[in-house]
């Protein structure tokens, strides 16, 4: 039978799809039961609100939104109908295999009831759907509604602005030459996109910038990058909310550090170094020698005793999130934006991950797409399934 107007969702069948926040893929294949009728939504994602009447928000009818579909790029704030709703999406993504159905991907999608629209096929507009494009979003509120606080706007624009400056081939060499720096996370060099396009783009300016420099271009712009951020501690300027921090020498390592593992009763925090044209992802600790190591080759690196210099992770780690990848799991996480790590020579794009090893939760480097950890330790260069990959908590806040 069609789904009329007046059908609601019911999402409570479905918090068993998330009963492990953030987790990448579904590990229940029984498929969830079809919508039923006039059900209260109950999971933990809250629905709108309206910002002065703490009413949920009812958007104007519209013109039917289009049925989801596999293989669409969906912005933030798309509109799709499907199992008789129409719902909101949260995260930029690309759907497919991992970014299956809104009911499938409760961290990509938000059901925001099958009132704010008709679905497809019913009501005044049946037969005269318009294209995707003029009803991807819902429409704005009114502009004396206080949606957000002046330092969340300035973040949102900020991210907006950033994202399409870090287009330009240009401004991602002034940042790996130390010239620019980045007002939030998730936009530059080494970060990996998932549009296709941009992570081109991204693996490029990385390969150009390897075949004419080396470490000591690196380190400077590792200098530059650190002293910025270090400005804007004091000037209360706009940047990201987790970060890379320049340590060199003996330097004490930087007191906003995010603990990420530990071995035995020590601690370990993410690293990344400049190693054979790569920047890779490692391990950081003042127990280990150099302070900092990584694998690489089979083996287990570490910096040169006379020159001592590695970045650590800084930041809020409220604003991150783990994602867990079992065994035979890739690496790809549609619709979240990993932390910045590191990339290979060839460019592509290194996550920090995490895993279990013998004593203790190590810190090592994941290739996109790959299905494991590679991690040091006791000299050689360790493969770790299952394992976890260190992502964005919210799009909007990086």
């Amino acid at each position: 039978m069609a789904p009329s107007p007046t059908d609601h969702f019911d999402i409570s069948a479905y918090k068993y799809a998330c009963s492990r926040p953030g987790s990448p893929r579904r590990s229940d294949p029984t498929p969830p039961p079809l919508a039923t009728r006039n059900l209260t939504y109950s999971h933990h994602h809250p629905l709108p609100m309206d910002a002065y009447s703490q009413r949920p928000y009812s958007a104007p009818a519209l013109p039917s939104p289009p049925l989801w579909s596999p293989n669409i790029f969906y912005p933030l704030g798309a509109l799709v109908w499907y199992a008789g709703s129409v719902w909101r999406c949260d995260s930029p993504h690309t759907s497919g295999a991992l970014a299956r159905e809104p009911t499938y991907s409760l961290h990509l999608w938000t059901p925001v009831g099958s009132s704010v629209v008709y679905g497809p096929g019913y009501g005044a507009d049946q037969g005269s759907q318009p294209p995707y494009g003029q009803y991807n979003s819902l429409p704005e509120r009114p502009s004396t509604a206080p949606v957000a606080s002046s330092s969340d706007r300035a973040r949102l624009n900020a991210l907006r602005e950033d994202a399409e400056a870090a287009r330009n081939p240009a401004a991602l060499r002034d940042e790996l030459l130390g010239a620019r720096t980045w007002r939030v996370g998730g936009v530059g060099v080494f970060s990996y996109a998932e549009d296709l396009e941009v992570e081109r783009t991204r693996r490029a300016a990385w390969r150009d910038f390897t075949e004419s420099s080396g470490r000591d271009a690196w380190l400077r712009a590792a200098r530059a990058r650190t002293a910025a951020y270090d400005r804007t501690e004091s000037t209360g300027a706009l940047r990201p909310v987790v970060r890379w921090h320049l340590v060199e020498g003996s330097a004490p390592l930087p007191r906003d550090v995010i603990p990420i593992g530990y071995e035995y009763d020590e601690q370990l925090y993410a690293a990344r170094v400049w190693h054979e044209r790569g920047m890779h992802v490692g391990k950081a600790g003042d127990h280990l020698a150099g302070r900092c190591e990584w694998s690489y080759g089979g083996g287990t690196c570490g910096p040169p005793e006379n020159s001592v210099a590695f970045e650590v992770l800084c930041g809020d780690p409220s604003s991150t999130q783990w994602a867990a990848f079992g065994h035979g799991m890739s690496a790809n996480i549609p619709g979240w934006q990993p932390v910045e790590g590191g990339r290979e020579r060839d460019g592509r794009a290194l996550f920090i991950g995490k895993a279990n090893v013998e004593n203790g939760v190590h810190v090592g480097k994941v290739q996109v797409d790959g299905d494991a950890a590679n991690i040091g330790y006791g000299g050689f260069e360790r493969i770790v399934r299952p394992f976890e990959v260190l992502t964005y908590e919210s799009y909007q806040r990086r």
